[in-house]
């Protein structure tokens, strides 16, 4: 497991290395600042995608300054045309940036249109319906996948469909030397988890999702060389649905605020087995109980970085399980995390997460010393292969005993 963690890490620092973080960053006579990137530049209107805001249009009599990553033609409203990349000079005062020409300044309030400089060109050499190769699709902004959950990512009317792959594995052995050197007892539990997701936006700033799991699951117990049996089942988890909010949008120094609300459905397995089926416990997949979600979460960008972050309480309702009527206790879980913008193709992310699980109660007893505390690390890439799909390879481990397994996996978003 140790070594599929680092080949996972390893691998997304390779694709890092050699790249470097690409955005615009739009500033207005306001002082508001976004990054993003520019969609287009018609009739002295911007339309501007904004970083997890979506587009957003502006007059160009509103712009302070605009920082591109892309060379453009640059007409202007008295018919003068220039070539160049848009920045800012040491005063802030916006210039137009040319191979082989002094930096000139620009007024962004007289620009008509910005063309990017590739499409003339590839016009002028036949290749305007050439196709795009793999991660180089006109998709410009980085893949901010790491942040679902924490904001809204969807504009109005887009969907998108997940599958997440993740595998995770448990394993105890004993040697029983009192009855021979090669004799072993031991208990493993491996197990595949797919997870269905959809996602969806049918009003501004809002977010709807559906998650549907499935487990495949192997538990296998041997008590040396005499001993041994073993159990293989694929089964449904808990399905859980919810809904996400943004209140507030990100500005020049306050972060994205947004809420969310989310509901758990016990379709999984769930039992409180007697001592002879104890090492059937590995099947369980699911909390056995409804459960609501609430949650508050925050999103800040410092350029190319994303930091986000979040709390949430989980409450389930009491429910009667193998013969017992169970409470659970309430779950309060905090977490951090930071995404790197590497480039137009590729963002990495790290995330520490901790939790409190309160005691349950077991046939109106409170079952003293059922608490615990995981702590979990994870670090997460987000690969754009072509305009409609992501690529996210992801590791997961615990930091303390109460954590669970490591894990490993992937996730395959493809936007609609």
């Amino acid at each position: 497991m140790r070594n599929n963690i680092l080949i996972t890490v390893l691998i997304c620092v390779l694709l890092a290395a050699p790249q470097a973080a690409l955005s615009d960053t739009l500033r207005l006579d306001d002082g508001n600042i976004f990054t993003g990137r520019t969609v287009s530049f018609e009739d002295a209107l911007l339309a501007f995608d904004a970083t997890y805001m979506g587009v957003v249009l502006i007059p160009a009599e509103k712009i302070a300054a605009l920082d591109t990553d892309r060379e453009y033609f640059i007409e202007l409203r008295d018919g003068g045309i220039l070539k160049g990349r848009l920045a800012r000079d040491a005063s802030g005062v916006a210039i137009i940036l040319s191979d082989g020409r002094a930096n000139a300044p620009v007024n962004l309030k007289e620009v008509l249109a910005l063309t990017p400089a590739y499409e003339k060109e590839d016009k002028a050499n036949g290749k305007e319906n050439a196709p795009a190769g793999i991660g180089q699709q006109e998709e410009t902004e980085p893949p901010l996948n790491f942040l679902t959950g924490s904001t809204v990512l969807l504009a109005p009317g887009n969907f998108e469909a997940e599958l997440d792959i993740t595998y995770k594995s448990e394993h105890d052995v004993s040697r029983l030397q009192t009855i021979g050197y090669f004799e072993h007892s031991s208990y493993s539990v491996r197990q595949f988890a797919f997870s269905l997701t959809g996602r969806g936006s049918l009003w501004n700033g809002g977010e709807l999702w559906l998650t549907v799991p499935f487990t495949h699951t192997r538990i296998k117990e041997v008590s040396s060389n005499e001993y041994e049996r073993q159990k293989i089942d694929t089964d449904l988890a808990d399905i859980s649905l919810g809904v996400q909010q943004l209140l507030l949008k990100e500005g020049d120094t306050a972060p994205a605020v947004s809420v969310s609300l989310g509901l758990s459905i016990p379709t999984g397995e769930r039992a409180y087995r007697d001592t002879e089926e104890f090492w059937l416990n590995g099947m369980d997949n699911g909390n056995g109980h409804f459960s609501i979600t609430s949650g508050l979460s925050l999103v800040k960008t410092i350029d190319p970085a994303v930091f986000f972050g979040g709390v949430s309480y989980c409450y389930s309702f009491e429910r009667e399980i193998s013969g017992y009527d169970i409470k659970p206790g309430w779950i309060a879980m905090g977490y951090l995390g930071v995404g790197l913008a590497v480039n137009e193709s590729l963002s990495l992310s790290a995330r520490i997460t901790q939790a409190y699980y309160s005691e349950m109660t077991a046939d109106g007893t409170k079952a003293k010393g059922s608490d615990y505390e995981p702590m979990d690390l994870g670090f997460s890439c987000s690969y754009r292969a072509g305009s409609k799909w992501v690529i996210s390879p992801h590791v997961s481990f615990g930091l303390n005993s109460d954590a669970g397994a490591s894990a490993f996996g992937v996730t395959m978003t493809r936007k609609f």
